[in-house]
């Protein structure tokens, strides 16, 4: 009986098909603004990654993408790039063992949940986020879209719908192998191509801007409040609805 149903990603709509005329796309994360980072001169690649070490979040994926990347550097190169994965769980030591294997020991580096200033420093400090998780949301990806981070991801529901081509790359959910080969390649692409990384980092910043900033996210659900009363909108607040 609901007059609009708020759906976090778009698979709400081919489990309900019924009901997708009334649906509108509202992921459930959202972050507050934060100040821009002003632009350095980077002397090293940093791929950032955090979350809870558990297999949902693909962190298994994530290093052996790293890897692929990694091991296709000169020695002089891979000298200037690391992975650093931020967080805490009952996978961290395969996750260890899983580096030391592929011969990541120096370019891996794991951190214990931080305070929120100092990961925020360390989101300014990188130039790429890495989400090679499952899940149908992520919060840590509106944190790096708010702090200018382009966001490679895979290309399922949830990050893979609110990763665009402006603020991010994605790869296609094929098999382990394939993901890992695929994530790879693009974050070689990303580390040979600053510029392009300065595009997508622009681009991020306006993504959370237009869909993840909390004062954003209120508009959009007042404006659908207003579209169902039969009122007039406040403005054009963009947001996207589910269609059949």
């Amino acid at each position: 009986h609901a007059d609009a149903i708020l759906a976090m990603n778009s698979s709400i709509g081919h489990i309900f098909p019924q009901w997708q005329h009334k649906m509108h796309l509202l992921p459930s994360v959202g972050m507050e603004a934060v100040a821009q980072p002003l632009p350095q001169q980077q002397q090293h690649f940093i791929v950032l990654s955090a979350g809870r070490f558990v297999p949902l979040k693909g962190f298994d994926l994530g290093i052996r993408a790293f890897s692929t990347f990694y091991h296709r550097l000169s020695e002089r190169e891979r000298a200037r790039c690391c992975y650093v994965l931020v967080g805490r769980g009952p996978e961290r030591a395969r996750l260890q063992a899983l580096a030391a294997s592929l011969g990541l020991e120096q370019a891996v580096r794991f951190i214990p949940w931080m305070e929120r200033s100092e990961l925020s420093a360390l989101y300014a400090r990188a130039q790429v986020f890495l989400f090679p998780s499952h899940e149908g949301a992520g919060m840590v990806v509106a944190e790096a879209l708010a702090h200018g981070l382009p966001v490679l991801c895979l290309d399922n529901y949830g990050p893979g719908e609110f990763v665009t081509d402006e603020c991010g790359l994605k790869v296609a959910c094929i098999s382990p192998q394939v993901c890992a080969a695929a994530l790879g390649m693009q974050l070689e692409k990303l580390y040979r191509q600053p510029a392009l990384r300065q595009q997508l980092a622009q681009g991020a910043r306006r993504r959370f801007e237009t869909h993840f900033d909390w004062q954003q996210k209120g508009k959009i659900l007042r404006n659908i409040y207003a579209q169902v009363l039969g009122e007039r909108p406040e403005a054009e607040i963009p947001h996207e609805q589910i269609i059949a």
